[in-house]
């Protein structure tokens, strides 16, 4: 059993950390033929498609997630195809809304960068690809099919950087290129995610009488995935808005996320792992599980302040060697980023037990407050000290987040936090 998660884990954090890997080496080469405005440019667009996601999965991942365990077979098949169509309307719904609002959001939001509001149609497509590849994800993690959540999530990655490298090299397009790549490489994996569930029967398309009921159950998940990805995303709308050369201050910014985002890509890696065995300890009801839960969350807190402390330690040499000079006004918003991510450790663990108890609403209203902090952060902050205000207000509202969502658990469930204290305890492990 633990040979498999090890081995699982492997596979897990190779499955993150080696697209970012790709990413991060090939920002030398990026860095080279775009501009700190077209990387501003990919950041907006990144935020209106990791903003919108939720909108088109209407909860459809994380309910999964909750009732595969719970569910006979052919209901759930039936949940995946009620939740994959209705990420489908939606996306044409969304569209069609970005057909007709596209240049009112390229001046107000790009500076009338875009030279063809049109391309905006292209981010609730890559919104779909990506909520089907989170489906998909899912289903597979939860399969113990660890090779093939690599083989998905690897291949999607390789597809895109190749996608966009050959466009922005040789046929010298600029942040286009990169926008070619994402939509290439996310509805291929979308289309690979529905061969498999229909090849292992695990999608159906039935009329689902209990819409209704559906909508009600996910929409305190879709509220926190909303005001999460917000959190994530507001500070280069701010930073667009209220910075001082627009744009290139958030292609700036973005770098220095980049960098300090890597810790996340350990943190997925180990929630992967983690998140299904803590529903199945908590289900056990038992000390010794508890104990267990605890122990693996001080590893888990320790291993990712190690890395953001090892971020901290080598971002210097990140950018005298892969990064632009033009960029270098980001290094010092680098460590502050890292350890923002710090306190998802926290927040995950708190959410996975709410999620047992039934209290999706609980994580809901508490990431309410926390986007509310972080705009009101966001707003002061940069306008006072200018873009690092960004990361603080990220890091105080992670903090909020984590803390909070942490606390609230423990009222749901109390977990022995300092047990290993207790010499009777102790001498049992």
């Amino acid at each position: 059993m633990l040979n498999k998660q090890k081995k699982d884990l492997a596979y897990y954090l190779f499955s993150g950390v080696v697209p970012s890997a790709f990413g991060f080496l090939l920002v030398p080469l990026y860095t080279r033929y775009l501009s700190p405005k077209d990387y501003g440019i990919l950041a907006i667009f990144s935020v209106f498609v990791f903003t919108i996601r939720p909108l088109i999965l209407m909860g459809a991942a994380r309910k999964i997630e909750v009732e595969y365990f719970k569910l006979v077979k052919t209901k759930l098949a039936n949940l995946i195809g009620f939740s994959v169509i209705n990420s489908f309307v939606s996306a044409i719904a969304l569209c069609v809304l970005f057909f007709f609002l596209g240049s009112w959001i390229n001046e107000q939001l790009f500076q009338n960068e875009l030279q063809n509001a049109n391309w905006l149609i292209l981010i609730p497509i890559v919104a779909f690809g990506f909520a089907v590849n989170s489906i998909g994800s899912i289903i597979l993690r939860n399969n113990k099919n660890s090779i093939g959540f690599l083989g998905l999530n690897l291949g999607k990655s390789i597809l895109e950087h190749l996608v966009s490298v050959l466009l922005i090299t040789l046929f010298l397009f600029n942040w286009q290129g990169k926008v070619l790549g994402l939509v290439g490489s996310s509805l291929l994996s979308a289309t690979l995610v529905f061969i498999y569930l229909v090849a292992t029967k695990g999608i159906a398309f039935v009329s689902n009488k209990n819409k209704g009921i559906h909508y009600k159950s996910v929409l305190p998940l879709v509220v926190m995935d909303l005001t999460i990805l917000g959190i994530e995303s507001s500070d280069r709308i701010f930073i667009s808005v209220m910075g001082e050369n627009g744009t290139e201050d958030v292609g700036i910014y973005s770098i220095a996320y980049l960098i300090g985002g890597l810790v996340v890509y350990v943190i997925n890696a180990g929630t992967n792992v983690f998140s299904p065995d803590v529903f199945r300890l908590l289900a056990l009801k038992t000390v010794e599980s508890k104990q267990i839960i605890v122990r693996r969350t001080f590893l888990f807190f320790i291993l990712v302040i190690g890395v953001a402390v090892l971020i901290s330690m080598t971002k210097s040499l990140a950018f005298d060697y892969f990064i632009g000079p033009e960029f270098y006004k980001g290094i010092e918003m680098v460590s502050i980023i890292a350890f923002s991510f710090v306190f998802q450790v926290m927040f995950l663990l708190g959410y996975n037990i709410c999620m047992f108890k039934g209290k999706s609403k609980l994580p809901s209203r508490i990431s309410v407050l926390a986007f509310i902090l972080n705009i009101v952060l966001n707003y002061l902050l940069i306008s006072q000290i200018g873009v690092k205000g960004a990361a603080i207000s990220t890091l105080i509202t992670n903090a909020f987040l984590g803390i909070s969502t942490l606390f609230a658990s423990q009222l749901l469930v109390k977990l022995p936090w300092l047990y290993f204290l207790d010499p009777n305890t102790k001498s049992k492990h």
